[in-house]
């Protein structure tokens, strides 16, 4: 049975009251994610340079390397060098990107953004990675991993 990445993420996507949102599948035989759903309004250079995205490198790569949540009250005024230029385009400020994992293992990841700043909670990154990670194994089996 096919999951339906559209519902889900746009379930997720209105859940946190955000306006765009992102699922990233990593390649292990090379070492990149590849976009596997995206819910919103994203410009085309964004969509190009979201398609494939090497670990280590922009918000979905680091939160690969680092396995941990990136947090961004205002990406347009945030000053980290791990934010790509295009990703300023979008219009979003308040934006998370969490890892997700199956038994322990960083398998993609799951970004949300919102057009206005926004601080997300503690306990919201905490509820989007335990969300995320009820469907890392899904994320896996489609791409035959297990």
């Amino acid at each position: 049975m096919s999951v339906n990445w559209n519902e889900i993420l746009t379930e997720i996507v209105n859940k946190f009251s955000a306006d765009i949102g992102i699922i990233h599948r990593l390649n292990f035989e090379d070492d990149h994610l590849y976009s596997v759903v995206r819910v919103g309004v994203f410009p085309p250079e964004v969509i190009q340079f979201t398609q494939r995205v090497p670990i280590g490198k922009g918000i979905s790569g680091m939160t690969v390397q680092t396995k941990k949540p990136l947090v961004f009250n205002n990406l347009l005024t945030a000053t980290s060098p791990i934010i790509r230029p295009g990703a300023r385009t979008v219009g979003i400020r308040g934006m998370v990107c969490v890892p997700i994992f199956l038994n322990q293992e960083v398998i993609g990841t799951l970004g949300l953004g919102c057009a206005h700043e926004r601080e997300f909670t503690t306990e919201e990154i905490a509820q989007i990675s335990e969300i995320a990670n009820q469907y890392a194994y899904e994320l896996c089996r489609e791409a035959n991993y297990v």
